[in-house]
């Protein structure tokens, strides 16, 4: 999973969508988040732009990323569970595929590789499993 990643912290388990920018160039990135394979137009999860981790918070959007520099935004597993739960429950499907996403200051959208979310699953379900 190039573009999510899991990780723990907190006591939680956070889902995380990676910007990489490959310009020599700065961008700006406004959001980040993932889609939901359900079919035209796919539902889409934004992640917090704030972030409260422990005692404080994280900004996690906007942000500026110089040329050639990464930068991982997180959401906690349990908000990105429920809009599971309720997108099911409003569509009647579980949806096969997720991708990330981050939405760039100009406007454009830039997606991630398609992945199983059975696959996503099992990532994040040994993630909690961890000791």
């Amino acid at each position: 999973m190039r573009d999510l990643s899991v990780a723990r912290g907190d006591g939680e388990t956070y889902l995380g969508v990676r910007v990489i920018n490959r310009r020599d160039s700065h961008l700006t990135v406004v959001a980040t988040g993932i889609d939901f394979d359900c079919g035209e137009p796919d539902p889409s999860y934004f992640f917090p732009t704030q972030l409260n981790v422990g005692a404080g918070d994280i900004k996690q959007a906007p942000f500026r990323l110089k040329g050639l520099q990464q930068r991982t935004s997180f959401a906690a597993t349990p908000s990105i569970g429920h809009c599971l739960r309720i997108l099911a429950e409003r569509t009647q499907l579980t949806p096969p595929r997720v991708r990330a996403w981050t939405a760039l200051e100009l406007g454009d959208r830039v997606y991630g590789s398609w992945i199983p979310l059975g696959d996503l699953v099992e990532e994040l379900v040994g993630a909690r499993a961890l000791p």
